[in-house]
């Protein structure tokens, strides 16, 4: 199925315009086509410097944020949450505030987890939330979760919400992926 995938992009390469939703130009190297248009997905920082909170080390509370797709294939709040657990268990309370459609998320999949008893008071599922009710709630949080952990050969752009979480000055916790790093290590 892959081969056959590749096989038809190649081709539609070859006669089709193309819309690249990337965060870096550097990015547009890996496809074949010579005819596109780069839309960098940058968040809108404008928009949200309302919710910019500069003093986030002064906050009584331990909490992270999240905002977004709960699980998937390259989403896994599973390990957040086991984190979150073993935090517990060395004395370490730290509180998540977690907003993203839920549906029925927690009944067929959180529940499920072997520690969700120990953590289950600590984690606050707001369900969906608009952009600015998030960022809102994101105000009392000391840093946010970027859970998207893609195999580094397919992960081409970076999350937006790792730059709006930089625009409301949110620090990030995020996969070890090139991508990410080299930004952390650029900007400190």
């Amino acid at each position: 199925l892959g081969g056959t995938y590749r096989a038809m992009e190649s081709l539609s390469a070859l006669t089709m315009h193309h819309i690249l939703v990337i965060a870096q130009e550097s990015f547009a190297k890996q496809f074949k086509s010579k005819q596109f248009t780069i839309v960098q997905n940058f968040a809108d920082v404008e928009s949200l410097l309302p919710y910019r909170e500069i003093n986030r080390e002064q906050l009584t509370s331990n909490r992270l944020f999240y905002m977004g797709t709960l699980y998937d294939d390259y989403y896994n709040l599973d390990k957040v949450l086991e984190a979150l657990a073993i935090c517990k268990r060395n004395g370490l309370m730290i509180e998540f505030d977690v907003a993203g459609y839920v549906g029925n998320f927690i009944e067929t999949r959180v529940s499920k987890l072997g520690y969700w008893n120990e953590i289950k008071d600590n984690v606050h599922f707001y369900g969906y939330l608009s952009m600015q009710d998030g960022y809102k709630l994101s105000m009392k949080c000391k840093a946010g979760i970027c859970l998207k952990d893609q195999p580094e050969q397919i992960l081409v752009s970076h999350e937006r919400k790792f730059f709006e979480y930089m625009a409301v000055g949110l620090p990030s916790i995020c996969c070890d992926s090139k991508i990410y790093t080299d930004i952390i290590h650029q900007y400190q």
